[in-house]
Protein backbone atom coordinates (compact mmCIF):
# COMPACT_ATOMS: atom_id res chain seq x y z
CA UNK A 1 0.00 0.00 0.00
CA UNK A 2 3.02 2.54 0.96
CA UNK A 3 4.77 1.94 -2.64
CA UNK A 4 1.42 2.52 -4.37
CA UNK A 5 0.83 5.88 -2.66
CA UNK A 6 4.22 6.85 -3.24
CA UNK A 7 4.02 5.82 -6.72
CA UNK A 8 0.71 7.50 -7.16
CA UNK A 9 2.34 11.16 -5.10
CA UNK A 10 5.28 10.61 -7.90
CA UNK A 11 3.39 10.99 -10.76
CA UNK A 12 1.45 13.48 -9.44
CA UNK A 13 4.38 15.63 -9.40
CA UNK A 14 4.95 14.72 -12.78
CA UNK A 15 2.24 15.74 -14.15
CA UNK A 16 1.33 19.23 -12.41
CA UNK A 17 2.68 22.53 -13.64
CA UNK A 18 5.89 23.62 -11.94
CA UNK A 19 4.71 26.75 -10.51
CA UNK A 20 8.20 27.81 -9.99
CA UNK A 21 8.79 28.94 -13.28
CA UNK A 22 6.50 31.77 -12.86
CA UNK A 23 9.28 33.16 -10.49
CA UNK A 24 11.59 33.19 -13.87
CA UNK A 25 9.08 35.79 -15.57
CA UNK A 26 8.31 39.57 -14.63
CA UNK A 27 4.77 39.35 -12.57
CA UNK A 28 4.59 35.39 -13.19
CA UNK A 29 2.54 35.72 -10.37
CA UNK A 30 -0.68 37.95 -11.40
CA UNK A 31 -0.85 37.32 -15.40
CA UNK A 32 -4.47 38.50 -15.52
CA UNK A 33 -6.94 35.42 -16.84
CA UNK A 34 -8.53 36.74 -20.46
CA UNK A 35 -11.29 34.35 -19.95
CA UNK A 36 -14.51 36.54 -19.02
CA UNK A 37 -15.17 33.27 -16.09
CA UNK A 38 -12.77 31.71 -13.41
CA UNK A 39 -10.05 32.64 -11.47
CA UNK A 40 -8.36 36.52 -12.16
CA UNK A 41 -4.86 35.30 -12.47
CA UNK A 42 -3.60 32.45 -15.08
CA UNK A 43 -1.57 30.08 -12.74
CA UNK A 44 -0.24 28.23 -15.46
CA UNK A 45 1.18 30.99 -17.67
CA UNK A 46 2.97 28.79 -20.32
CA UNK A 47 -0.47 26.31 -20.53
CA UNK A 48 -3.78 26.68 -22.02
CA UNK A 49 -5.14 25.14 -19.26
CA UNK A 50 -5.22 27.89 -16.39
CA UNK A 51 -3.85 25.64 -13.70
CA UNK A 52 -1.07 24.50 -15.76
CA UNK A 53 -0.35 21.35 -17.00
CA UNK A 54 -1.10 20.09 -20.38
CA UNK A 55 -1.24 21.76 -24.09
CA UNK A 56 1.54 24.78 -23.76
CA UNK A 57 0.62 28.52 -24.75
CA UNK A 58 2.79 29.85 -27.88
CA UNK A 59 4.33 31.10 -24.66
CA UNK A 60 5.10 27.98 -22.95
CA UNK A 61 6.80 26.37 -26.33
CA UNK A 62 8.99 29.22 -26.71
CA UNK A 63 9.92 29.01 -23.17
CA UNK A 64 10.69 25.52 -23.64
CA UNK A 65 12.78 26.00 -26.86
CA UNK A 66 15.51 27.86 -24.88
CA UNK A 67 15.59 24.82 -22.84
CA UNK A 68 13.39 24.94 -19.96
CA UNK A 69 10.72 22.14 -20.26
CA UNK A 70 10.25 21.43 -16.22
CA UNK A 71 9.62 17.60 -16.96
CA UNK A 72 10.45 15.53 -14.18
CA UNK A 73 14.15 15.44 -13.51
CA UNK A 74 14.75 18.80 -15.32
CA UNK A 75 16.76 21.62 -12.79
CA UNK A 76 14.99 23.42 -10.36
CA UNK A 77 14.12 26.63 -12.21
CA UNK A 78 15.30 28.76 -9.25
CA UNK A 79 18.88 27.39 -10.22
CA UNK A 80 18.04 27.90 -13.80
CA UNK A 81 17.37 31.72 -13.61
CA UNK A 82 18.41 32.69 -17.14
CA UNK A 83 15.14 32.43 -18.67
CA UNK A 84 13.87 35.87 -19.20
CA UNK A 85 15.93 37.69 -21.13
CA UNK A 86 16.10 40.58 -23.63
CA UNK A 87 15.66 37.84 -26.64
CA UNK A 88 12.18 36.33 -24.81
CA UNK A 89 11.11 39.54 -23.54
CA UNK A 90 11.04 41.09 -27.16
CA UNK A 91 9.41 38.34 -28.30
CA UNK A 92 5.44 38.31 -29.30
CA UNK A 93 4.64 34.62 -28.40
CA UNK A 94 0.90 35.06 -28.81
CA UNK A 95 0.83 37.07 -32.15
CA UNK A 96 -1.32 40.06 -30.61
CA UNK A 97 1.56 42.93 -31.14
CA UNK A 98 2.39 43.20 -27.82
CA UNK A 99 5.86 41.97 -26.75
CA UNK A 100 6.17 39.26 -23.59
CA UNK A 101 7.83 42.02 -22.09
CA UNK A 102 4.83 44.71 -23.03
CA UNK A 103 2.13 41.75 -21.50
CA UNK A 104 4.12 41.07 -18.54
CA UNK A 105 4.56 45.03 -17.38
CA UNK A 106 8.51 45.07 -18.43
CA UNK A 107 8.11 46.75 -21.87
CA UNK A 108 11.97 47.23 -21.56
CA UNK A 109 13.20 44.03 -20.20
CA UNK A 110 14.83 45.57 -17.32
CA UNK A 111 12.97 42.76 -14.82
CA UNK A 112 16.06 40.29 -13.04
CA UNK A 113 16.22 37.51 -10.73
CA UNK A 114 18.81 38.28 -7.87
CA UNK A 115 19.94 36.16 -5.10
CA UNK A 116 18.23 38.62 -2.74
CA UNK A 117 14.76 37.22 -4.50
CA UNK A 118 12.07 38.40 -7.17
CA UNK A 119 12.30 41.66 -7.56
CA UNK A 120 8.97 43.48 -8.19
CA UNK A 121 8.28 45.02 -12.13
CA UNK A 122 7.60 48.53 -12.19
CA UNK A 123 4.28 47.74 -13.83
CA UNK A 124 1.60 45.30 -13.18
CA UNK A 125 0.87 42.73 -16.31
CA UNK A 126 -0.72 44.46 -18.87
CA UNK A 127 -2.17 40.34 -20.61
CA UNK A 128 -1.71 36.72 -20.96
CA UNK A 129 1.40 36.38 -22.95
CA UNK A 130 0.49 33.15 -24.15
CA UNK A 131 -3.34 33.92 -25.36
CA UNK A 132 -4.22 36.07 -28.35
CA UNK A 133 -6.90 38.07 -26.26
CA UNK A 134 -6.97 41.65 -27.58
CA UNK A 135 -10.54 41.65 -29.38
CA UNK A 136 -9.60 44.53 -31.23
CA UNK A 137 -6.81 43.33 -32.84
CA UNK A 138 -7.33 41.51 -36.36
CA UNK A 139 -4.31 39.04 -35.58
CA UNK A 140 -6.34 37.61 -32.39
CA UNK A 141 -9.45 37.54 -34.21
CA UNK A 142 -7.53 34.90 -36.92
CA UNK A 143 -6.07 33.62 -33.25
CA UNK A 144 -9.58 33.39 -31.65
CA UNK A 145 -9.57 29.47 -31.87
CA UNK A 146 -6.23 29.79 -29.26
CA UNK A 147 -8.27 32.15 -26.84
CA UNK A 148 -11.47 30.32 -27.08
CA UNK A 149 -10.00 27.01 -26.63
CA UNK A 150 -7.80 28.28 -23.66
CA UNK A 151 -11.04 29.94 -21.92
CA UNK A 152 -12.99 26.69 -22.71
CA UNK A 153 -9.86 24.67 -21.14
CA UNK A 154 -8.98 26.94 -18.46
CA UNK A 155 -11.77 28.16 -17.18
CA UNK A 156 -12.68 27.20 -13.88
CA UNK A 157 -15.30 27.69 -11.09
Amino acid sequence: MYCVSLIVALCAVCTLGFPGFREEIPNGFSVPNPCPKGDKIWQGVGHMNIAGGGDRSQFGTDYAQMGYTGGCGQPDPREIRQSWNKKFCMTDSDGDGMTNGQELGDPNCEWKWTAKGIIKPKMAAQGHPGICDNPKNKMCKNKNSNANRACRLGTVG
